[in-house]
């Protein structure tokens, strides 16, 4: 009978391990956001440097509050068959006032393709690249101008 048990407490603890180490926490996983914009923003160096992106085009970019709203064109089906992200470097550049580097990504998720040309607009929340100084110049990977940022 105690045999039974310690056999039993084994077999738990290693199909407890090996769900521990099936588990990862990599750049792709989902980001569960709940806030005022759309989507957070990412701060992170890596997929900063190396995301892929799918082509597209931006028609404008303005700010609402903490929210940094993006307009963009696109090939596919819609925004809600891609994987759309607003990166950050992770790098504050030192001037007055500070700037921050962006990248805006998309990644097509759909395994089919539409021949279609579509247009969103979506906002990402900016406060978690906020800086002591109240004010930050942003700027966004192929757009032609900086974006003042006042919070």
């Amino acid at each position: 009978m105690k045999l039974k048990r310690i056999c039993y407490k084994l077999t738990l603890l290693a199909l407890f391990s090996i769900v521990l180490a099936c588990s990862s926490s990599d750049d792709n996983d989902a980001i569960i956001y709940e806030g005022d914009c759309d989507f957070a923003t990412l701060i992170n160096p890596n997929l900063f440097e190396n995301a892929s992106s799918a082509y597209f085009d931006f028609t404008n970019i303005s700010i609402d509050g903490d929210c940094m709203q993006i307009s963009f064109g696109a090939n596919g089906c819609g925004a809600d068959t891609f994987d759309i992200r607003l990166i950050d470097s992770g790098v504050i550049m030192e001037s007055f006032p500070p700037q921050r580097r962006l990248r805006f990504v998309i990644q097509n998720t759909d395994i089919y393709t539409c021949p279609a040309y579509f247009e969103e607009s979506l906002s990402f929340d900016l406060t978690p690249i906020q800086v002591d100084e109240g004010v930050l110049m942003l700027t966004i990977e192929d757009y032609p101008e900086q974006v003042e940022y006042e919070f």
